[in-house]
């Protein structure tokens, strides 16, 4: 899900992606031997009914609809842009009649008591500044023993750093540890600012959470989403592409980060100095990739991010 400066509890600058590089994410993130996991973490099973919350491009309602046989997916997301690429990509991959797709933001859902079998969202809860508040709503609209899922990430912690591979570039090597000691003071001063959370708790207590406002039968499940735009099972003529965009959007991300927090990033360990050498770096990068596409074999950057699966059940009795 995009952030939506229109929509209650989520901070522009916060947790924003580009809904065409989104998308793009999404396709390399999940394996595809890991789908019939996912699916049953997140709780598919007799679901006929499936809201998805904060879909964003609809890359998880698409797999909902494509797997769970006979079922109908509804996605909601609070970000226009988004929903509009969502429903060029339903119409070109024919899903149109399988999912419908719904403008709201997470607090006031616009559907009845009971209303499906299945409530899931995808990296939601760890951005809303209510989790608690989004996640009754959630209640609110699955019906009495039914399922409700999230999918979160560990986006409020440190994280594990990314490999940046070794391309033969002068310091290259600096990428590694300047890329991830800014994500670190990022995570741990600016964004919880942003999102007025305190981010010491969010994913730790999220399992909590569940069991707090009353969902039964809890079960918690992880995955290690990794993507390697260079692995030879991937056709440089998609991994190349993908890999660039990565890097463009990643460039774009720390000069903004740079012009609106640098000051309070310097103030919690991160210095101009340091912006000034990782913004090189990345250029240099940039610039090799976009020089000659087939480099990605060379560079073979690795992301890795690690995943809470949480679902429980609405008790039959209310």
């Amino acid at each position: 899900m995009s952030d939506d400066t229109s929509a209650p509890g989520i901070h522009s600058n916060a947790g924003y992606w580009d809904s065409e590089v989104l998308e793009l994410a999404k396709r390399f993130y999940y394996r595809p031997e890991f789908h019939p996991l996912l699916l049953e973490y997140l709780g598919t099973n007799g679901a006929a009914r499936i809201l998805d919350v904060g879909c964003g491009t609809g890359y998880l309602a698409r797999l909902l609809a494509s797997s769970v046989a006979g079922a109908s997916v509804v996605g909601v997301d609070g970000d226009e842009k988004m929903l509009t690429l969502a429903e060029q990509i339903l119409e070109q991959e024919g899903l149109s009649d399988r999912i419908e797709l719904v403008r709201s933001d997470a607090y006031r859902l616009p559907f009845a008591d009971g209303s499906f079998d299945l409530t899931t969202s995808h990296t939601l809860l760890c951005i809303v500044t209510d989790p608690e508040a989004a996640l009754r709503e959630q209640i609110r609209v699955t019906r009495k023993g039914g399922v409700v899922s999230a999918v979160v990430c560990f986006c409020h912690t440190d994280n594990l750093p990314h490999y940046h591979g070794r391309a033969p570039l002068p310091g290259n090597h600096r990428i590694d540890l300047l890329a991830y000691r800014l994500w670190q003071v990022w995570r741990q001063t600016v964004r919880p600012r942003l999102l007025a959370i305190d981010h010491t708790i969010v994913n730790q207590d999220l399992a909590w959470l569940f069991r707090h406002v009353g969902l039964e039968d809890i079960q918690v499940n992880g995955y290690l989403r990794m993507v390697a735009p260079g692995d030879d099972r991937i056709p440089i003529e998609t991994g190349g592409p993908y890999a660039i965009a990565m890097q463009r959007s990643e460039l774009k991300r720390i000069e903004q980060w740079r012009a609106d927090h640098s000051e309070e990033l310097a103030d919690n360990g991160f210095s101009e100095a340091e912006f000034d050498e990782l913004l090189a770096l990345k250029r240099a990068r940039l610039e090799y990739l976009e020089e000659d596409p087939a480099r990605v074999r060379e560079v073979m950057e690795v992301i890795t991010d690690p995943l809470i699966m949480v679902r429980g059940t609405r008790p039959t009795e209310a």
